[in-house]
């Protein structure tokens, strides 16, 4: 697992390049994630930003989750586009890797200062490496054993990920054209994707160990049988959350409804729940299990205390 201290560097770098727009269908950026990411995560921060309680935390500069992106002279409004691909299956067979399989690629409005990130992060005690990759530049950056490398794409698009993702998005820019958009699976899910928060993909099924006794956990063995989740996060007044698994067969549907309901009744009932019974839909439609929580503006005004927590 990451050290306290790396998660805190990771998090500033990558707020850098996460906190913007984007989910906004397969173009622009998304054509530097690699084909062979099976995740993607987007946020629309126009919208983002009108969420009243949202923008009052990102404009605070002393956050300390946003205080870096700030100390670099930008704000979450300077951020123009971002996608985030994340290749499940590598991650789920290595989840303690050095190197987590993830991309961001951003845009900013005004530009990008290398320079200013590279300050950032050697201030952080990071150890900041300069290589050539097909005849572009790559910053490998290194604490606590862990790596992660970053790459100008283009006067204002950066890219910051691992170094296998980094060097697959430098061979799309020079040409390639195996990226998500090739991939039918994601490209489905993603399509005219245009909410607040969004993130699909497919669901790797994970390996057990060589010699490994399986687990006797029902409800485990029923995630295992999900193929792709579908989250939408959306605003208009009040906070519209929905989510989507698609499963092997209907049996498994109708399984996880009934687990879907009785985990978040349990949750509407606690004592304090901001989440209320009337405020929760599961369904099922053949293999797909859906679930929707709609948040109104009350309970929304205690978003500020709930993350305080």
């Amino acid at each position: 697992m990451c050290s306290s201290d790396l998660k805190k560097t990771i998090l500033a770098l990558l707020l850098i390049f996460t906190a913007g727009v984007y989910g906004q269908s397969l173009t622009d950026n998304q054509k530097y994630i690699p084909a062979k990411c099976n995740t993607l995560i987007g946020i629309n921060m126009t919208k983002i930003l009108t969420v009243p309680q949202i923008k009052a935390i990102l404009a605070d500069k002393e956050n300390p989750n946003i205080k870096e992106l700030y100390s670099l002279g930008m704000g979450p409004e300077d951020v123009e586009s971002v996608i985030i691909g994340m290749d499940s299956e590598k991650l789920a067979a290595d989840p303690n890797t050095n190197e987590p399989p993830v991309i961001a690629v951003s845009t900013l409005k005004s530009g990008i200062s290398i320079e200013k990130i590279i300050e950032a992060a050697k201030n952080d005690k990071v150890e900041v490496t300069e290589k050539a990759f097909k005849e572009a530049q790559v910053f490998l950056m290194k604490k606590d054993g862990k790596t992660m490398a970053m790459t100008k794409l283009n006067a204002n698009t950066v890219a910051v990920g691992s170094s296998d993702l980094i060097k697959r998005a430098i061979l799309l820019n020079k040409g390639g054209t195996d990226n998500i958009t090739t991939n039918k699976s994601i490209a489905a899910l993603a399509k005219d994707k245009k909410s607040m928060f969004w993130a699909v993909g497919t669901v790797p099924k994970p390996k057990a160990e060589s010699g490994e006794e399986p687990l006797d956990n029902p409800q485990l063995d029923m995630m295992k049988k999900i193929r792709s989740f579908n989250f939408d996060a959306d605003f208009n007044k009040i906070l519209n959350l929905g989510l989507a698994l698609n499963c092997e067969d209907a049996n498994v549907a109708g399984q996880l409804m009934a687990m879907a309901q009785f985990g978040l009744g349990a949750l509407a009932a606690q004592e304090g729940s901001p989440i209320k019974a009337d405020m929760i839909k599961v369904t099922t439609n053949d293999t797909t299990v859906s679930v929707k929580v709609t948040v109104d503006e009350k309970t929304l005004a205690m978003l500020p205390l709930l993350l305080a927590k």
